[in-house]
């Protein structure tokens, strides 16, 4: 059975293309200088923790094991997105009001989120071994990582600017 991205990319549910086209939206926004709301930058990643355990919680056999991989690999994850939001993210204050300064970081983390859970979704119709449920299982939980590093990073900046100017 030869199956085309075009018969994929069709029999791809319209919630997911309006998703996506959410997602792209939401990416923008948040890559755009302004005052950070620290409760939006929840919505992603919880979109994407729902997604990937609901797929976890019903679709696999061993859910003990792929949740375990899940938990495990969101440390990486979390890792990665603190270094990539130290690097790439830049705050400050302005009349006692926190902003995130112009990156597309975010835009790069929410589409990458994407991505891999739509491929990954895709190969879930084709490979159903246990191996892949682990896969699928860690990667889910590396990228929903991503977010997480980097909210825990801007709070802790937010915190450490806050503090600098009280003692300024």
């Amino acid at each position: 059975m030869n199956i085309t991205v075009q018969q994929i990319i069709v029999n791809t549910p319209t919630w997911v293309w309006m998703l996506l086209v959410a997602l792209f939206i939401l990416g923008i926004k948040n890559s755009q200088e302004r005052a950070v709301n620290l409760a939006k930058m929840f919505v992603a990643p919880l979109i994407f923790m729902i997604w990937g355990l609901w797929t976890i919680t019903t679709s696999f056999s061993h859910i003990g094991v792929t949740l375990t991989s899940y938990v495990i690999f969101i440390v990486p994850g979390f890792l990665i997105g603190y270094v990539l939001n130290k690097n790439f993210q830049a705050f400050y204050i302005k009349n006692s009001t926190f902003y995130k300064k112009t990156s597309y970081l975010p835009l790069v983390i929410v589409l990458l989120n994407f991505v891999v859970k739509y491929g990954l979704n895709v190969m879930l119709v084709f490979y159903h071994s246990d191996l892949f449920h682990v896969i699928y299982s860690s990667a889910n939980g590396l990228t929903v990582g991503l977010f997480f590093g980097g909210i825990v990073y801007t709070i802790l900046i937010k915190s450490e600017i806050k503090n600098s100017k009280v003692v300024a």
